[in-house]
């Protein structure tokens, strides 16, 4: 990415519940219209709005990996699991000129959803 020092990976969830953390945090459970981010670019966790959900082995998705699920402007299903309803999350990230304090997330209601 030209001009981008770091990138600030972000999830929006669009259908569904879900929760999100970072790799040794406290969960944040999000609803449809919410966003998160992580502006260090910390690694993270999203897991099924379960509790249980949350101690299960996360799949691991790295840069590399994602090069092999990806095509650059495609949209592209991630699908693991097998039980509940869908949730539907769209990834991606933002180019920043420098990185965030480590270990901080950010979730919010997006300006668009319904309150």
């Amino acid at each position: 990415m030209p001009d981008a020092d770091h990138v600030i990976p972000y999830h929006l969830l669009t259908a569904g519940t879900c929760y999100a953390k970072l790799a040794d945090g406290e969960p944040v459970e999000l609803r449809p219209g919410e966003v998160i981010l992580f502006p260090a670019g910390d690694r993270h966790v999203l897991a099924a709005a379960s509790r249980e959900a949350l101690g299960l082995k996360p799949v691991e998705i790295s840069g590399e990996s994602l090069g092999q699920l990806l095509t650059r402007g495609d949209v592209e299903a991630f699908e693991c699991g097998e039980h509940g309803s869908a949730t539907h999350i769209i990834c991606g990230f933002l180019a920043a000129m420098r990185a965030w304090p480590s270990q901080s997330c950010v979730a919010c209601r997006a300006c668009c959803g319904s309150a």
